[in-house]
């Protein structure tokens, strides 16, 4: 296996970080489209990477509270609102 240049790499960590803002505007456009399942699938797999983002804690929270699961809903709402006040 070719060994990657420093331009190739920072060039692949750029891709990841526009992969990973897409997670992040389709599931915002899920949640807005009231598909907050899959807002929710969306939003998890983002908050993999970026577990501390106070916006897509506050954001899964809301669709989980619409699907009608308290308790997630709180879970990441306690969380966002923790992070907030950091």
């Amino acid at each position: 296996m070719a060994r990657m240049t420093e331009e190739e790499a920072n060039l692949l960590d750029e891709e990841i970080t526009n992969a990973e803002k897409l997670l992040k505007d389709r599931g915002i456009v899920a949640l807005n489209n009231g598909d907050y399942n899959q807002a929710i699938i969306l939003f998890n797999s983002y908050l993999k990477k970026h577990p501390n983002d106070v916006a897509v804690n506050n954001y899964i929270s809301t669709a989980y509270d619409k699907i009608g699961d308290e308790a997630l809903a709180k879970k990441y709402y306690d969380k966002a609102k923790g992070l907030d006040g950091e």
